[in-house]
């Protein structure tokens, strides 16, 4: 990957691929498409924080993404759309009802729904409400 530096979208889409790494030369990447995988979960970002300043998109959609670290949520906007968006897009993967429901909502409802989730208890319906 040495070779390719300059490359700002990279497609790797429909490869079985089953977690984020090895992308941690490609310094001027902006947009990543991994939809139709075998991605279970987002870990490798981390691989990614010299991209972070440059990475606009990055397209999990129709993986196997159960769960959503609040490292990621904190730091980068979730999106559940079908389409093209700006952040990570994790549209089609089987996530919680009440986790879609909040990212559908915005990045308020998603940081909401975290912190309820450290309280022990989720009242998304209160949150959504309170953030119209």
């Amino acid at each position: 990957m040495k070779e390719l530096k300059s490359l700002t979208n990279l497609d790797l889409s429909f490869n079985k691929i089953t977690k984020i790494d090895g992308l941690s030369e490609l310094k001027s990447l902006t947009i990543l498409f991994l939809p139709y995988n075998k991605i279970t979960k987002i870990e490798g970002l981390s691989e990614l924080r010299n991209l972070s300043w440059n990475l606009t998109n990055l397209y999990l959609t129709n993986n196997e993404i159960t769960k959503i670290p609040y490292e990621i949520v904190n730091k980068y906007d979730i999106l559940y759309e079908n389409g093209f968006t700006y952040g990570i897009n994790l549209y089609g993967n089987p996530l919680e009802e009440q986790l879609i429901t909040a990212i559908r909502q915005g990045q308020e409802a998603v940081l909401a729904y975290y912190e309820n989730l450290n309280k022990g208890s989720v009242f998304l319906e209160k949150q959504a409400h309170d953030f119209r």
